[in-house]
Order: C-alpha cells, then structure tokens, then sequence
C-alpha cells in the first residue's frame, strides 16, 4: 500500500517513513523536503523552494504528484510501494490521494500539547543529533511562535481528517509508540 505522510513540521513524519522504511519489505521514500532542496540548489530558476514567495510553490504539488504516479504505476504491479514524507503539501492534496487503490493518506500533528511542552519536545529531539535540524538554528522566541502555528494548524488538519474520512495520528504523546502502533498495523495490513 503507498502511503501519503502529510502534516507540519516535527510531527513525526520523517521518524515514520524511516520506521516503515526499514520495518517493512517493499518501500520506497520520496521526501518532499529532498526534492525541494535539490530543486532549490540544482535549478534556482524554476522558483521551487519552502518559501510561499517562491515561484512555483503552487506547481509544486503537482509535480510530486505526477512523480508519484509514474514511480507507483508499475512498481506497484511488482510489490514495491512508495511513500511521500510531504511536508509542506497542501490539505486538497490529500485528496487527490484518498480514493486511489493502494493508497493511504495519514497526517500527523500535535493537537493535544500546550506550545511550551512542544517546544521542549523539539529541543530535546534536536539534542540527539550532531547537525539538530533547520530548528535549531531559530531562537527561542522563534521556535515557540512556530510551535504554536503547528498546533493550529494540527488542529486545522485534524478537522480536515475528521470531515474528509482520512487518518489523522495525534503525536503530541508518545510519539515514538504513536508512530510503532501504525506501522504495526500497516505490516499486519489491518488498512
């Protein structure tokens, strides 16, 4: 089954992909933010960045789109799956995705923490590892205005989930078990 991973920032996305990645046999990983820097850096003309002033960040999700289409069409038939760690993407995205065969649409977000408990969670994360991730360049002040955007906008995705029938998995808890209970159950294929 492919698996489209969408939601915000330090959710959870990328520790999933990874999870089912190396957990289970026949994944493949297409990271957004990977096509995004290698457009950025390999072809700045096209406009394609992180940034809502770049200028194709609108084509963007096409783009992942059609590449996805044509990386699953035929790698599906021969029991290889992919899944799109896709940050950044777009809410009306996702359905684009939900009625396909073989395809999940999953967002994960934080709708249950208070913006001080988040904050913590991310400097604690970034503590684990030498280069920490593009927030551990940002101020406390900064870091704690982005958490709080994320857990609108996790609230914003959850809605989206419950009136559009999609998965949402809430993280702000456990995360690392959160994240082993779904894909458990996607090895046991209980989707």
């Amino acid at each position: 089954m492919n698996i489209i991973l969408m939601g915000t920032s330090r959710v959870g996305k990328t520790m999933l992909s990874n999870m089912i990645a190396s957990k289970i046999k026949g994944y493949g990983k297409i990271s957004i933010d990977a096509l995004k820097i290698s457009f950025k850096e390999c072809f700045p003309e096209l406009g394609v960045g992180f940034n809502k002033e770049d200028v194709n960040v609108k084509q963007f999700p096409n783009f992942v789109e059609k590449y996805f289409d044509i990386c699953s069409y035929k790698d599906n038939e021969n029991g290889v799956f992919y899944m799109v760690d896709g940050g950044g993407l777009p809410n009306d995205f996702a359905l684009k995705f939900k009625n396909k065969p073989n395809t999940l649409v999953v967002f994960l977000g934080k709708s249950k923490i208070s913006t001080q408990k988040y904050f913590k969670q991310i400097r604690k994360y970034e503590k684990c590892y030498d280069y920490g991730g593009w927030t551990k360049r940002l101020d406390d002040n900064t870091l704690r205005s982005w958490c709080e955007s994320w857990i609108r906008h996790s609230k914003t995705n959850e809605q989206f989930c419950k009136d559009n029938n999609l998965i949402y998995l809430d993280t702000s808890v456990n995360q690392k078990q959160v994240l082993k209970e779904f894909a458990k159950k996607l090895k046991n294929k209980e989707f």
